[in-house]
């Protein structure tokens, strides 16, 4: 009797547990104690067994497109580009690293990575209060200036920011794109000047055996 009667205690300690705020939602899913509920994560991607590869910028460089006068375009020259080698026998994740340092005068700059041309996850849109109708690619952006009393000083920043996207094993082109944007006269580009840049992809490695893969990649900074 008295294991018995320990028995229902143990039981109505643990449902009292489960019932108490922060344990559980009636659906099963966790709730955090402080009531905060991560929002969902609507696209992820994994891998195992990551290789690194990096490339960088060689000397510093002008954006020679506006993002505004070409109606949403990029420079025909990727900011930074490389070529990798996935193995595995599926689908795995690539992610991108992108930092750069960048002058952009009273501009912006704005960067868009894709793999194979197609867009990585990550990015967002040109602020609506000043983006004109054309504007709508879709890309992350680096504003530079800053503002004194009396002129404005074009100090360069540090841009910084992940991609990812998921992909088969073979080879796969990289790209971090860019333009400037927005100024008023298009007369005045270049207005916009990379002065470092660094892109860093993880990614699955090669099977044992593949190892002359990537002796054969081709960069582009």
């Amino acid at each position: 009797m008295k294991h018995i009667a320990k028995g229902i205690l143990t039981a109505i300690a643990l449902a009292a547990l489960l019932a108490l705020p922060g344990s559980a939602q009636a659906d099963g899913k966790p709730r955090h104690s402080n009531g905060y509920n991560p929002p969902p994560q609507s696209s992820t991607c994994d891998n195992k067994a990551p290789r690194v590869r990096a490339v960088k910028l060689a000397a510093p460089t002008p954006a020679l497109v506006d993002f505004s006068f070409s109606d949403g375009d990029f420079d025909p020259t990727p900011f930074l580009q490389t070529q990798i080698y996935v193995g595995g026998k599926g689908s795995s994740c690539v992610i991108a690293h992108f930092s750069a340092l960048v002058a952009t005068g009273d501009n912006t700059a704005v960067f868009q990575a894709v793999i194979d041309d197609v867009l990585m996850e990550g990015h967002g849109l040109y602020p609506a209060d000043l983006r004109l109708p054309q504007l709508t690619p879709p890309v992350v952006i680096d504003k530079g200036l800053v503002h004194s009393p009396t002129n404005p000083i074009p100090i360069p920043t540090m841009a910084s920011y992940n991609f990812f996207q998921t992909v088969k094993p073979g080879w796969h082109t990289v790209k971090i794109k860019w333009a400037s944007c927005c100024t008023a006269d298009s007369s005045l580009l270049p207005t916009v000047e990379a002065l470092a840049g660094v892109l860093t992809l993880e990614y699955q490695g090669k099977d044992d055996g593949d190892d002359h893969h990537d002796d054969h990649h081709h960069d582009h900074h």
